[in-house]
């Protein structure tokens, strides 16, 4: 796999996802075992998506430049992103005993591969 098929799969994925927020808040918000009736939850998923569109829009643009320094930017960032990510949901199911959604373990998984290529991928630059 290259760097930009990756990028361009991370992309797709994330677009899902900020669409589904921004669209289906209540329908989000019910799978992470939330309140979907509460507004001002359904209205910080809304943001939640809305900075997802953003950030994976970003992501497909940038996905076949040839800037070094963009480029190991966005992977290494990335791969904070997914990586902290892991490690709060770890924290807050395990640490704090805040319950755990359906699919956590799929969710976990796919964020620490993804986020072990973008490491990958990051270190391959020059």
């Amino acid at each position: 796999m290259t760097r930009q098929t990756y990028i361009l799969i991370v992309s797709i994925y994330g677009f899902l996802l900020g669409i589904s927020m921004l669209l289906f808040p209540k329908m989000a918000l019910g799978y992470f075992a939330m309140n979907p009736e509460d507004t001002f939850t359904v209205g910080l998923m809304q943001f939640f998506g809305i900075l997802h569109i953003g950030h994976n829009y970003m992501s497909f643009m940038l996905r076949k430049t040839h800037d070094t320094t963009v480029v190991k930017a966005f992977l290494l960032g990335g791969a904070f992103i997914l990586l902290a990510s892991l490690g709060l949901g770890l924290y807050n199911v395990f640490g704090r005993n805040l319950p755990m959604h359906n699919t956590a373990w799929l969710d976990w998984s796919l964020w620490g591969i993804l986020g072990a290529v973008s490491l990958y991928f990051w270190s391959k630059e020059k």
